[in-house]
Parts: C-alpha cells; structure tokens; sequence
C-alpha cells in the first residue's frame, strides 16, 4: 500500500526542512509547531521537541520518537494489524503526548 500524506501550510513565512537523525525529516515553519516525519530512529532534541507533532510510520518510529522527544502529539501512519499492536505497546507510555491514527481521507489540525 502507498500511504500519501498531504501537508498544508498558509505560507506567511519561511519553511525551512531539516534531516533530523536516521530516517527524520523536521519541518519547520515560524507560527507552527514543529512536524517531524520519522520512518526510523530519531535524534534526541533540544528544547522545542514537547511541541514537536510527528507523524509516525510505523510502531517503531513511533515507539523512538517517544523515548526521544515526549512529543506533543505522535500520530501513527500505518497498517490496521500494526495500529492495534502501537496502541497497546504505547498507550501506557504517553505521559501526556496525544496519540492518533491517520487514516486515508482523514484531516487532522493541530
């Protein structure tokens, strides 16, 4: 399956991306919380990393950016069998972070 992930930004300013670790790409735009697409490990971060939104592919991603971040909102971009398998390993673990699955057709503003 070919999961396309459509971002949308009002351009008032600047968008400036960033490799952030093994397998992250940091999307940064002034006004915005910061987006951090992760496919694989993820570099520990400075302060901004509990306002970081990421979108997770895969359980884990979602499990290094967790450990790594503490984000403010991780939202899982994968199959059904491996969402459930996410949510158990994870919900335990969130000491505040917003957990979500994306789904195909789904708008998500944060």
């Amino acid at each position: 399956k070919l999961l396309v992930l459509t971002i949308s930004f009002v351009l008032l300013a600047e968008v400036l991306i960033y490799r952030a670790g093994e397998g992250a790409i940091l999307v940064d735009a002034v006004g915005e919380p910061p987006l951090l697409l992760v496919t694989g490990k993820v570099s520990p971060a400075g302060r901004w990393s509990r306002d970081t939104v990421v979108v997770a592919f895969g359980r884990q991603a979602a499990e290094a950016a967790l450990e790594q971040l503490g984000p403010r909102l991780i939202a899982l971009a994968t199959g059904e069998a491996e969402l459930d398998a996410a949510f158990a390993a994870l919900r335990d673990r969130l000491d505040g972070t917003a957990l979500v699955a994306l789904e195909p057709g789904l708008a998500l503003e944060v």
